[in-house]
């Protein structure tokens, strides 16, 4: 699935693994990326997005913003692309992009993200930290390469 802006009514990747690619604006040859695409999902109705394991941040600068509970939305209850079985269960997203892609962890009062591993690995390859919610079954799976907010 690929969208490059957040005008869509629903998105929902079925079973098995599903990537969504945010690309941003980009002209219909796909030569010429639009810099600087904010996505904040806390934008979207619920339920815009189901059953999406992984985000693809695709062309161009992309800015991503999300808290727990677009996670929760978002996520089923396993993600087998991360390769450490200790992170496939429970509601866990993993997010690619480069060093020019940012992503913004919303945090409550009570309870921020903490990264609890690094050096993962996503499908055999790359590297990976994970972030938890508190001590909620929340993970985030975000390429090492990618500009962290927030946490």
């Amino acid at each position: 699935l690929r969208v490059e802006d957040m005008g869509f009514f629903k998105l929902d990747g079925g079973t098995g693994v599903d990537t969504l690619e945010l690309s941003g604006n980009i002209d219909n040859n796909m030569s010429d990326p639009a810099s600087n695409s904010f996505f904040d999902m806390s934008t979207l109705s619920n339920g815009a997005i189901e059953n999406i394991e992984k985000l693809d941040l695709g062309l161009g600068t992309q800015k991503l913003s999300f808290d727990k509970f677009d996670i929760l939305e978002m996520t089923g209850q396993t993600n087998t692309l991360i390769d450490n079985p200790t992170y496939q269960k429970g509601n866990v997203l993993v997010i690619e992009g480069d060093s020019t892609d940012e992503v913004e962890l919303q945090a409550e009062s009570n309870k921020t993200w903490a990264s609890v591993a690094t050096n993962q690995t996503v499908s055999g390859a790359g590297s990976f930290s994970v972030y938890q919610h508190g001590t909620d079954n929340i993970y985030v799976v975000i390429e090492d390469t990618i500009q962290k907010n927030g946490f």
